[in-house]
């Protein structure tokens, strides 16, 4: 999938956004598993903006967010704590 190309000020305002946001995908022992990638892409498509909670795999959650961004076509916007924000626009109908 292409890549998004964000401006720092997008992703700031997107940053802004995901401040008030509770996590709705929570990464637990499963890991990325095609269950976990399947919701995502289904939260994904709704939300275009999603907060993606660490429960397990702390230590990895640099590398697993950026797959999971890759794997979606979508932008890693930030990591604090334990919490990843991934964004991807809605395709157009």
């Amino acid at each position: 999938m292409q890549k998004l190309m964000l401006t720092g000020q997008e992703k700031k305002g997107l940053r802004a956004r995901a401040r008030s946001m509770e996590a709705r995908v929570k990464l637990g022992k499963g890991g990325l598993s095609t269950a976990f990638l399947d919701e995502l892409e289904r939260v994904v498509q709704h939300d275009e903006l999603v907060k993606v909670r660490f429960v397990d795999f702390k230590e990895e959650k640099k590398q697993m967010a950026q797959t999971m961004a890759d794997h979606l076509g979508a932008e890693l916007i930030q990591i604090v704590g334990n919490t990843a924000v991934i964004f991807r626009r809605r395709k157009s109908q």
